[in-house]
């Protein structure tokens, strides 16, 4: 059995792992399952029908997503591009809608070759969201008052790149300002408010990363949330094919079952899913009517995904290094079996450049040197000087976060410790650096 993560109750502060996933964008797909969309096409639609509590009543559920004429729709590596923008916002404790970064930083995140080729891709991905337009009709779960509503938005508002150039020019007009020579790119408000309500679920990002195909990531996105649930799901397969996972429907059932047939195999050979005979998988209801079945495997939380034979090199770099407080949704999420052997409580390992030597670049010794120092000063502190710092971080810090932090106060949880703890930081370094 997995050990939890080492917490300290008395300091409030842990190491964890921050991957996540939307809610809303693990239940329906936000981006096509191809590589390709033909430029006649316009939008995607995936819709559903569901028992919704709230009203008490059956509702149909429907996604429409609507590309832009000189982007395009997104595609399948797009979707990878907002999962990785989602980790980016984690590692910073969702502190901000503003996110700086940089292209590097985004294509170790995900993965990708480091050349020409994937910067070209990645900037491209980042303007196409920003023409992007979602309509949730009933089909976008609104946490706090906990029922699927009705909601229209782009995901990013704004996304600037920073070219060379540019770099340069902003050094030298902002020397002391870090951020002023990076990218940044600014969530909508109500995607950025998902987060904030925590409407969000752990994810294994790095086995995400690892799987074959499109179809299997998202497969394993989709059924990771459900099984939050359940071990057991039994769907009507069209509806899971065509509306949850994004393939055409103009397949026939059985073109239908082949196209998944290699994606649950890698599934199953990989420890998440439990092997299922074909005969079981698959049951006819009545004719033309079919149903798919998936569990969880049970060996999944106890021992984490099975490696593949060539999965990534082993000297994958660790580039992100999460500082952030104890959340009871961890503990919660490790006592319901969702814990992974895999996630280190001392690293968090993201990106897949190759390199012949194991050892970390300078800047992120620099960055996990700063942030251990932080704990440290914090660990030595009495109550006294903790509430006095906490104190000055209200004064001194940004008003959206203080905003967020009395906001959030009320309520608790790990949405307040959240703030909390970047504002605590934030102070903790303006005192180090005075």
């Amino acid at each position: 059995m997995v050990k939890p993560a080492p917490t300290q109750p008395e300091t409030g502060f842990t190491t964890v792992k921050s991957y996540r996933d939307e809610l809303n964008f693990a239940e329906f797909p936000i981006a096509s399952v191809a590589d390709r969309i033909p430029s006649s096409q316009k939008t995607l639609t995936f819709t559903d029908t569901i028992f919704d509590q709230s009203r008490n009543a059956r509702v149909s559920r429907k996604l429409t997503i609507s590309g832009s004429d000189h982007y395009g729709l997104p595609t399948a590596l797009d979707d990878e591009v907002i999962l990785a923008l989602i980790q980016l916002t984690s590692s910073q404790g969702f502190a901000a809608k503003k996110v700086h970064f940089t292209l590097y930083q985004l294509i170790q995140l995900l993965g990708w070759r480091d050349d020409g080729r994937s910067y070209k891709r990645l900037i491209e991905s980042l303007k196409r969201w920003v023409g992007v337009t979602l309509e949730y009709d009933r089909a976008w779960w609104a946490k706090e008052e906990r029922s699927w509503e009705s909601e229209n938005f782009h995901i990013l508002e704004e996304v600037t790149i920073i070219d060379r150039s540019r770099r340069e020019r902003r050094k030298a007009a902002y020397p002391d300002d870090a951020n002023a020579v990076k990218s940044y790119f600014v969530w909508n408000e109500k995607v950025f408010n998902s987060f904030l309500a925590g409407n969000l679920k752990q994810l294994n990002f790095e086995f995400f990363k690892s799987l074959e195909g499109s179809i299997a990531k998202r497969m394993f996105r989709f059924l990771d949330k459900r099984f939050y649930l359940k071990r057991r799901w039994d769907f009507d397969l069209r509806v899971f094919c065509c509306e949850h996972i994004g393939l055409a429907r103009s397949n026939s059932n059985s073109e239908l079952k082949r196209l998944l047939a290699a994606s649950i195999r890698e599934l199953e050979t990989r420890g998440f899913l439990e092997p299922i005979a074909p005969e079981n998988r698959f049951s006819e209801v009545r004719r033309g009517e079919w149903t798919i079945t998936f569990v969880l495997n049970p060996g999944w939380a106890a021992s984490g995904p099975k490696e593949p034979d060539e999965l990534v090199p082993p000297d994958r770099e660790p580039t992100i290094l999460a500082l952030r407080p104890t959340e009871p949704q961890e503990k919660a999420s490790a006592s319901r079996g969702k814990k992974l052997s895999n996630e280190s409580p001392q690293r968090v390992t993201v990106g897949a450049k190759k390199s012949s030597s194991t050892s970390r670049p300078p800047r992120q010794d620099k960055e996990e040197a700063r942030r251990a120092l932080l704990r440290h000063l914090w660990d030595q502190m009495n109550e006294e000087e903790r509430q006095q710092i906490e104190a000055a971080a209200l004064e001194r810090g940004s008003p959206y976060l203080v905003r967020q932090y009395h906001e959030a106060k009320e309520r608790g949880g790990s949405l307040f410790e959240s703030v909390r703890e970047v504002l605590v930081s934030q102070e903790l370094q303006k005192r180090l650096s005075s």
